[in-house]
């Protein structure tokens, strides 16, 4: 009972951080605490309107809100923002870390065309802009953004995780936020925007009771972007059996999603 107790005082915590606006030691916005006010109110398809822009789309959005948010006010051009946040050889890892924020989150997903395989070309208003399909089916990089996609789309027909099902942010700290989805936690999701790779113990992370197994994980070789150099970080795929004593290997600019069995 006090275990439950501790458990309920802690997501009451989070979800305060989250929805007041929880700074953390720099002052500055917690990025977890804004995805988890994203999540929670069921706004995570704004992470993809800037995403047609530019694959690193997400990366600026949090920039604008976190400069927004700690009053600094400074905006600088798109070049430089997406060299001071995602980085160079980090943008394609970063999408399908957006893209599992806005189709396994709550709220109806928007993205444009174009999203689904990486695209980093900026669409103006006023100009005709051709996308080039055929590259998009010979690069073997925006293949496997593309392959994500089609599995989270998949994802999100069950139950689970589509329309009213619920959702419940369990851990956020930095840049890692991990929620659980469906009215029995069925489903649970870590979503990683930074370049930090480890170790994370399940139970620290508050996973559900019972046993989990890793159904997708966004550095499979299946996903890996072989140009950003993406190293495989799995936790024993469909055949593991996880737990809350057990720690999970999170990738860096990562997604891991955990079933229940």
């Amino acid at each position: 009972m006090r275990s439950e107790r501790r458990v309920e005082r802690e997501e009451a915590r989070l979800q305060r951080r989250a929805l007041g606006g929880y700074q953390d030691q720099n002052d500055d916005l917690s990025l977890g605490a804004f995805l988890s006010s994203l999540l929670t109110l069921g706004l995570s398809s704004v992470f993809l309107l800037l995403l047609a822009q530019t694959v690193c789309g997400v990366s600026l959005l949090l920039l604008l809100m976190r400069s927004l948010c700690s009053g600094h006010g400074t905006f600088l051009d798109g070049t430089t923002l997406r060299a001071s946040v995602a980085g160079v050889g980090r943008c394609l890892r970063m999408s399908k870390v957006a893209a599992a924020a806005t189709l396994l989150g709550r709220g109806l997903p928007m993205f444009f065309m174009g999203a689904e395989s990486g695209e980093h070309e900026q669409f103006k208003f006023g100009e005709a802009t051709t996308l080039d399909l055929t590259e998009y089916i010979s690069n073997s990089d925006r293949t496997k953004v593309r392959n994500w996609w089609t599995e989270l789309c998949n994802m999100r027909k069950n139950p689970g995780i589509k329309g009213p099902a619920g959702l419940r942010i369990r851990f956020a700290d930095d840049q890692i936020i991990a929620f659980s989805r469906g009215d029995y936690d069925d489903f649970f999701i870590v979503l990683n925007f930074g370049g930090w790779a480890g170790d994370i113990n399940l139970g620290q992370m508050h996973l559900g009771e019972g046993l989990f197994r890793e159904v997708w994980n966004s550095s499979w070789p299946a996903f890996a972007v072989a140009g950003e150099a993406e190293d495989e970080h799995s936790n024993g795929g469909r055949e593991a059996r996880l737990h809350q004593s057990m720690n999970l290997t999170i990738p860096d600019y990562g997604v891991v999603l955990l079933e229940r069995i």
